[in-house]
């Protein structure tokens, strides 16, 4: 077992445990804030597979902006220890290979790869924040993803609380999604219209 897949293993719990306790804590603020406010339903309007799909184009466009955004500055940050890093790799992998390394070699390279693998998850996780903290900036100035489906009309009814609690909503899950990456919004959208087809054939098998 290498020295990296150790580390990930004995880290492994601890960060379960905090997701399961993150996890509860949202569903009971969750339940409490429904007992407490008793928020109404929020209506939606009723839309075509065409219109889900040209609402959503925006949010794919602006997800692909801040990937390539995010890209830019992680290649600025890694580029010359990964370049020095991926050099050292590749000279011991060839001395080893050749038979011209000394006994240390193996594990030096083994030293290494695993510092390298170690830069490569911290690295992902730092682009993972930084893209879910500009999907956030970008929903909070009024790009959402709820609002473009809630019917306006039964929207402007409901209390001040629940509109501002509504919008706090948006703002997460939009920033949650524009963060995760264009791929995973073109799955959505794919998934969704699949379904929406699936479900008007059957509708219409069923009328005739």
């Amino acid at each position: 077992m290498s020295t990296v897949t150790r580390e990930i293993t004995a880290i492994k719990p601890d960060w379960s445990r905090r997701f399961e306790i993150s996890l509860y804590l949202i569903v009971v603020g969750a339940l409490l804030v429904t007992a407490f406010y008793a928020p109404g339903l929020i209506r939606f309007w009723p839309f075509s597979v065409m219109e889900i799909v040209h609402r959503i184009a925006p949010l794919f466009m602006i997800s692909l902006f801040i990937e390539r955004g995010i890209e830019v500055f992680v290649t600025a940050w890694r580029g010359p220890d990964a370049a020095i890093r991926d050099h050292r790799i590749r000279h011991l992998r060839k001395a080893i290979r050749d038979g011209n390394a000394d006994a240390d070699a193996e594990i030096e390279l083994a030293r290494v790869c695993a510092a390298k693998e170690q830069c490569r998850s911290r690295i992902r996780r730092v682009a993972f924040a930084g893209s879910v903290a500009l999907g956030v900036i970008v929903s909070a100035v009024g790009v959402r993803a709820l609002g473009l489906f809630v019917d306006p009309a039964a929207f402007s009814g409901l209390s001040p609380e629940q509109q501002a609690s509504f919008n706090t909503v948006d703002v997460l899950l939009t920033g949650a999604m524009l963060g995760g990456g264009s791929d995973a919004l073109h799955k959505f959208v794919t998934v969704f219209t699949n379904f929406m087809e699936r479900t008007a054939k059957q509708a219409k098998g069923d009328h005739e």
